[in-house]
C-alpha cells in the first residue's frame, strides 16, 4: 500500500493525525484525534452516487447517527455517497481513534446501510493497523472472515506508480493535497499533462476516495475546516489559513456552495454537538 501521514494541530487542545494507506483492494484512513468534533452534515459528498462502500469503525469515542448515540466500538457500513452525503452522523472523543476503509462496491458482501457490531477479530486487527499501517491488509482479511466483504482479486501494488506517489506524499504530509496538479508536476519535475496521465492510471488501479483531483481536494479541505472550526480557541481566520483557504470569505463561499451555513454558525453547532457527546 502507498502510505502517507498527515498531522494537524488546532489550538491548545485540538490534534489530528491521519495516516492514509492507499491500496488496490481498499484504501484506509487511520485516525487519531483529540479536542475536535466532526459532523458529516457540514462536509457533504460532492459525488451523487459513488461506486465505493464505506466502512467506519470507531474504536474509541462516541458517535451519533441520525440523532441516536452509540459508544465505541461500533461501525458504519454504507455506500460512500450515502455515508458522506445523506447520513447525518457526528463523532467526538478524548481521544478518538477510528479507521475508515473504502472498498469497490462489488466487494460488499453484507448489505449496506447499517450500523455493524465489529467482531473481536476485526477490533484486534484495527488496533494493530492504527499502530502499523502495513497491517491494514490484515484488517481487510478480518472483514473477509466476518463476511462483510468479499476477497479481492486485485493485483499487488506496482512499482510504476512510485514516481506519482513520491510527488503526492509531501503535499499530503503538509496538508497541502489542496494544491493543484501543477504543484504535483513541479515536485515530480514533469509536465502537468504527464502527471494528469499518471493520476488517471493511479486512480484506475487503486481505490481512491474521489472522482477527480479537484473534487477530492475540495472535500478534504471541507472536512479539515469542519474539524478546525470545532476548536473554540482557534480564530476562524486561522482555521481558514490552516486548511488552505485564502480568507474567511473564501471558506464561507466553499460552505455556501455545498448548501451549508456560515463558519461562525457551524462553529456554534459543533461546540454544542461536542457538549452533547461528552
Amino acid at each position: 500500500m502507498w502510505v502517507s501521514r498527515v498531522e494537524c494541530p488546532f489550538g491548545r487542545r485540538g490534534r489530528l493525525t491521519v495516516t492514509l494507506a492507499v491500496g488496490r483492494s481498499a484504501t484506509a484512513a487511520l485516525i487519531d484525534r483529540e479536542g475536535l468534533v466532526f459532523a458529516s452534515r457540514y462536509a457533504p459528498s460532492l459525488v451523487r452516487r459513488s461506486d465505493r462502500a464505506f466502512f467506519y469503525l470507531l474504536l474509541r469515542g462516541r458517535l451519533t447517527v441520525q440523532g441516536q448515540r452509540h459508544d465505541a466500538p461500533v461501525a458504519l457500513w454504507y455506500r460512500e455517497s450515502d455515508a458522506e452525503g445523506r447520513l447525518d452522523w457526528a463523532n467526538a472523543g478524548e481521544p478518538l481513534r477510528a479507521v475508515e476503509l473504502r472498498f469497490p462496491l462489488r466487494c460488499a458482501r453484507t448489505p449496506l446501510g447499517q450500523i455493524w457490531t465489529p467482531t473481536p477479530d476485526v477490533l484486534a486487527k484495527a488496533e494493530a493497523a492504527l499502530s502499523d499501517p502495513e497491517r491494514v491488509e490484515d484488517l481487510v482479511a478480518a472483514l473477509v472472515r466476518a463476511e462483510l466483504v468479499r476477497p479481492s482479486t486485485a493485483a499487488a501494488v506496482e512499482a510504476r506508480y512510485e514516481r506519482f506517489w513520491r510527488a503526492v506524499r509531501p503535499l499530503a504530509a503538509r496538508v497541502d493535497l489542496l494544491g493543484s496538479l501543477d504543484q504535483v508536476a513541479e515536485l515530480a519535475g514533469r509536465s502537468t499533462r504527464s502527471v494528469a496521465r499518471d493520476l488517471a492510471a493511479f486512480t484506475a488501479a487503486h481505490v481512491v476516495p474521489f472522482e477527480s483531483w479537484r473534487d477530492g481536494t475540495r472535500q478534504f479541505r471541507l472536512k479539515l475546516a469542519v474539524l478546525g472550526l470545532s476548536a473554540p480557541d482557534v480564530p476562524i481566520a486561522e482555521v481558514a489559513r490552516a486548511v488552505g483557504y485564502g480568507s474567511v470569505d473564501a471558506m464561507s463561499r466553499a460552505f455556501r456552495d455545498v448548501g451549508q451555513p456560515q463558519p461562525r454558525q457551524i462553529r456554534q453547532e459543533l461546540i454544542k454537538l461536542g457538549a452533547d457527546l461528552a
